[in-house]
Formats: C-alpha cells, sequence, structure tokens
C-alpha cells in the first residue's frame, strides 16, 4: 500500500510540476517572440530612416536626370545588410533602384528575386504608404516571407517611396531551436523530477512505514491460536476472551473446594 502512496505521491508531483513547465515554456515562447517582432519593426524603421539621411546627402551632390537612382544606389551601399532588402520606388509605383542589382555582400541563407516586388502584397503595402507616413506589413516571398517597412520619401520634386525588407527566416530559425529545446528539456525535468519526489516521498513516508511495521508484529504476537472442529482458526485477544478463560480456569477450582 506504502508502495502505492509513493507512485501517486510521485505522479501527482510530476503531473503538476510538468504544468507548470510547460506554462513557463509558451508563456517565454511567445513573450520572446513578440520581443523579436517589435525588434524588427524598430530596426526596420531606424534603417528606413539612417537611409533617408544618407540619400539626402548624397542627393544634393548629384545631378542630372539619374540623380535620384545614383544617390538610391550609394545609400543602399552604406546600408545593406544579408537578408535585407531595400527599393525605391518612383511615384508610378516602379522600382527605381533595388539593392538587388548590386553584388551581394556575402553568402545568403536563401534565393531573393526581384518576383518579390509584382507580388499583390507588395503592391498593396506600396499603395497604402503612399496615402500615410509609413506602414508595416507582411510580404509573402523566400523561405518564411517578409517584415516591410514602407515610407514616403520625397526627392527632386517628387514622392518616391522607399521600401525596406527583412527576411523573417532567421527569426523562424531561432523560434524552432527555442521550441525544440522546450521540447527535450521539459520531459529531462520532469524524468529527473519524477526519480527525486519518488525518493522523497519514501523517506517522508519511512516513519509511517515503520510504524505500519511494528503494528503488524505486535499483532502477530498477541495472536492465539485455537483448534476447532472445523479446522484451526485464531482468536484475538479482547477483555471478553480474557473473562472467558479466568472463569474457566476458576470453575474446576471452585467444584474441588465445594466437594473435597
Amino acid at each position: 500500500m506504502l508502495d502505492s502512496v509513493r507512485v501517486r505521491l510521485t505522479l501527482w508531483y510530476s503531473l503538476v510540476l510538468g504544468f507548470v513547465l510547460v506554462l513557463l515554456a509558451v508563456f517565454t515562447y511567445f513573450l520572446y517572440w513578440r520581443n523579436i517582432e517589435q525588434r524588427t519593426d524598430t530596426g526596420l524603421a531606424e534603417l528606413a530612416d539612417a537611409f533617408v539621411t544618407t540619400f539626402n546627402a548624397e542627393l544634393s551632390d548629384e545631378t542630372g536626370p539619374d540623380a535620384v537612382r545614383n544617390a538610391a544606389r550609394v545609400a543602399m551601399v552604406e546600408h545593406r545588410f544579408r537578408d535585407t532588402v531595400i527599393a525605391v520606388l518612383d511615384p508610378a509605383n516602379n522600382i527605381q533602384q533595388s539593392s538587388l542589382e548590386l553584388p551581394r555582400i556575402g553568402p545568403s541563407r536563401e534565393r531573393i528575386t526581384a518576383d518579390l516586388f509584382s507580388s499583390k502584397d507588395f503592391q498593396s503595402l506600396v499603395a497604402e504608404a503612399a496615402a500615410r507616413p509609413s506602414v508595416l506589413g507582411d510580404v509573402p516571398g523566400g523561405r518564411d516571407g517578409f517584415r516591410a517597412f514602407a515610407r514616403r520619401m520625397p526627392a527632386a520634386d517628387q514622392n518616391y517611396t522607399l521600401v525596406v525588407l527583412e527576411s523573417l527566416h532567421p527569426q523562424r530559425e531561432m523560434m524552432e531551436d527555442i521550441r525544440d529545446t522546450f521540447l527535450w528539456a521539459i520531459p529531462i525535468a520532469l524524468l529527473l523530477a519524477g526519480i527525486g519526489g519518488y525518493f522523497l516521498a519514501r523517506k517522508s513516508l519511512a516513519p509511517v512505514a515503520a510504524m505500519a511495521s511494528q503494528a503488524r508484529r505486535m499483532g502477530a504476537e498477541n495472536l492465539l491460536g485455537d483448534r476447532s472442529p472445523f479446522g484451526t482458526f485464531h482468536i484475538v485477544d479482547s477483555p471478553r476472551n480474557d473473562a472467558r478463560r479466568q472463569r474457566s480456569v476458576a470453575s474446576p477450582i471452585d467444584a474441588r473446594c465445594r466437594f473435597g
């Protein structure tokens, strides 16, 4: 019985601990994912502001019909990163210059093509940016899509549109690593906690086990065996049985005193 109590205590302890660990893992996962999204949006906005500053500085030194294109190219060279795409669109929403036209700065984890700019989501983002100072959105493409930031960029007495896109593939890989870590860390923690909980329950119930063993030993010593026509059975000592045995012993003595 005590073994079953130990097992039940261990299972209960493991279930409670597992529930707490799963809740903590889910909360940590979504909190970390939310922080990554916020950092990505903030980074895109800061990169766009830095690009506009460099673009305006370069545009003041450029002349000719290709001044905007050349200034955008120089700004892209200074502010491009791996897995990040920058595009400048003219007032007709045509691509004036994009970082895809520049030589790659290093091996990319995914292949990005100009088809990205012809997607319906990209065009909707650009159209929305024409009516608002800035806009954030998701654009499909690559392995896991892109997070995009678009804003208006006045240049040469016209309103151009700047779009900065960052691949979401590195974020997805990071979140998958975190999820896989939880998937193998939680079972190992439960196994170790279950083993420790079993020995802890065994130690805690040791006095109860000793008392139960002593009670069984005392009960066995107090049992009396008796023979009956139906076999051997045991009579447990009690005050009533003690009185009966005393009367059975005293009866021959009283008879001997009366007739002797």
